[in-house]
């Protein structure tokens, strides 16, 4: 995994070399992209392509700021590293959300609420494995780069 986030970085550094502090702010820095996408995306499924970086990256970065911060970062990256599970390929440029709005008619609420019952199955499976993640860095530490 940490392949993916090295190849990311190749083609915006000289040389494609990085030192260790330049590995770290950039983690940084798409963890905290990251969070603000989720703030302006606080339920709905969202297409993967508005990831700062694509999405094993984003794991590596993670993982990273998790590795190297302190208590308050590592719970931030803890709360916001399942909710990766949420950016998904072949949503579309239109989020998904289950937000319906105030008496609207059971026949229209389906309606709107399908492609979201449709795309939950693969968000929670992929949820567990990034809450699992979380409990293995908690017990173990993140795996090595």
């Amino acid at each position: 995994m940490f392949e993916a986030f090295r190849n990311w970085l190749s083609w915006r550094t000289p040389k494609g070399r990085m030192q260790a502090n330049d590995i770290a702010t950039q983690s940084l820095r798409l963890t905290s992209e990251f969070a603000l996408l989720v703030q302006t995306y606080p339920v709905e499924f969202v297409d993967a392509a508005l990831l700062p970086a694509g999405k094993e990256a984003m794991r590596t970065a993670f993982r990273m700021v998790w590795a190297i911060s302190n208590r308050e970062m590592r719970t931030m990256a803890e709360i916001l590293y399942p909710q990766l599970c949420r950016f998904q390929d072949g949503v579309g440029v239109v989020p998904i959300s289950p937000d319906l709005p105030p008496n609207i008619d059971p026949a229209t609420a389906h309606q709107k609420l399908t492609p979201f019952v449709t795309w939950s199955d693969r968000v929670k499976a992929e949820a567990d494995e990034l809450f699992a993640d979380v409990q293995d860095w908690q017990r173990n530490g993140p795996p090595p780069p």
